[in-house]
């Protein structure tokens, strides 16, 4: 009786197969759409190609090589850190004194003890005022700028810091040769040009530097000849590009804006060693040579 009532391995064996074989047949049966992927992954997938090689012809000129002519020492982003905490404490301190604290005090019937806000509101006032500097200080200081070396069009790329941490940013803008420019009428450009020959690394301080229709220049602060490049002549040629915009103008016979005083260039003004093409050279434009520089 033990032995007819246990089920041999290959009768389960075989009902294993049945039932395999039963599962095939059903899916035989079913229509080969439905055995087929569904449609709407393929067309994802193919999204995803085209989102992807969009992206990547958008991002073909983050992928250019680029010569970095100016990067900013990060470590003195500690003290414009320091300077905006104390002015927001500053003007968190005379709002809390003007608004709450004195009318606290005066709310008592003693006069002896009442306080004049007068002095409140002028801590108020110098509070605001350090916050508009400490606030435009780093979105107006340049962290970096960058010339590409394969773009047969040579342009600026800059980037500013970041608020309120004031961190080099991440983020950049692309200026064309002839919008980002000195002011040939700054004393620190004509010490640049005068002095120092062209060589900017060894300028010290903030040096303004012009966009073309904003009133507000942006700042590069030089505080070492390491922040730019160890090649004289690739400084040179940086002072060149930001000179770039006077010779522009008149070639594309563009007016200049009214008060603005206009110079061909240092090279076409004098001969110096400050020359957009070498002597003899009669071939090539200005852009191609300061592009051929930086290769």
């Amino acid at each position: 009786m033990t032995t007819s009532a246990t089920a041999s391995p290959d009768a389960g064996a075989g009902a294993d197969a049945g039932a395999d074989a039963g599962t095939v047949g059903e899916n035989a049966a079913k229509p080969a759409d439905a055995l087929s992927p569904p449609q709407s992954s393929s067309s994802s997938i193919s999204s995803n190609r085209n989102s992807s090689n969009n992206n990547n012809s958008n991002n073909k000129s983050n992928d250019e090589r680029h010569v970095t002519m100016y990067e900013r020492n990060a470590e003195r982003n500690m003290i414009p850190r320091i300077a905006t905490g104390i002015s927001y404490f500053i003007t968190a301190y005379w709002t809390w004194y003007v608004t709450d604290f004195v009318p606290a005090v005066n709310a008592s019937p003693i006069e002896d003890l009442h306080i004049d806000p007068t002095i409140g509101y002028l801590g108020m006032g110098l509070g605001l005022m350090t916050n508009i500097v400490a606030t435009l200080y780093p979105i107006q200081t340049i962290s970096k700028i960058s010339m590409p070396v394969t773009s047969s069009q040579p342009y600026f790329r800059v980037h500013m810091h970041t608020f309120p941490f004031i961190q080099p940013s991440a983020k950049f803008v692309d200026y064309p040769l002839g919008k980002l420019y000195l002011d040939t009428k700054s004393g620190d450009t004509k010490t640049i040009l005068n002095q120092f020959k062209g060589d900017i690394s060894q300028f010290r301080g903030h040096l303004g530097i012009s966009i073309a229709d904003h009133y507000v220049p942006i700042l590069m602060e030089i505080r070492d000849a390491n922040e730019l490049t160890s090649s004289k002549q690739r400084n040179q040629r940086f002072v060149e590009a930001l000179l770039l915009h006077v010779g522009e103008a008149t070639a594309q016979g563009r007016k200049p804006k009214k008060g603005r005083r206009v110079v061909t260039s240092q090279a076409s003004a004098k001969p110096s060693k400050l020359q957009f093409k070498k002597k003899g050279d009669r071939g090539g434009t200005k852009a191609d040579h300061v592009q051929h520089v930086l290769e």
